[in-house]
């Protein structure tokens, strides 16, 4: 196979991966986004960590932490963070704002988390590498 059928066949295949990435990661945006606009904002207290199996998106040894807080009933609930760690012992007993969803408690993430934007980057990255590749191949084919 020569490299201008490489680059075709690559180009396509970042594209085709990329492309509903980038849709899942700008839903999931938005929808924080609206989150962070709309939600009602609590402190809550990291307790515990969880780490590779108990959650199959960490690699062994990271570990993602669990804020406990408060909803508007005075029921305990538990906000998820998107970032993950290799020493979770340091932010153990860190207060944290948590902003929730009054509807729907369980919706719930930490203000200063990670932005899912990141993402969205990311997988246009990819993208937009698979489109340059592919244009460029059939230039040159």
């Amino acid at each position: 196979m020569g490299w201008i059928p490489a680059m075709l066949l690559a180009g396509f295949i970042f594209m085709v991966l990329g492309l509903p990435q980038i849709l899942f990661s700008l839903w999931e945006w938005r929808k924080d986004e609206k989150l962070l606009r709309t939600g009602k904002r609590t402190e809550g207290i990291i307790e515990n960590s969880v780490t590779y199996p108990d959650d199959d998106s960490l690699q062994s040894g990271q570990h993602r932490y669990h804020a406990f807080f408060l909803d508007g009933d005075g029921i305990r609930r538990c906000a998820k963070s998107r970032f993950a760690d290799s020493f979770p012992s340091g932010l153990m007993g860190r207060h944290v704002t948590v902003v929730y969803d009054p509807e729907d408690p369980e919706r719930s993430r930490f203000v200063e988390d990670i932005s899912v934007l990141r993402e969205v980057i990311e997988h246009s990255a990819v993208f937009t590498l698979g489109l340059i590749l592919f244009v460029a191949g059939g230039v040159l084919l």
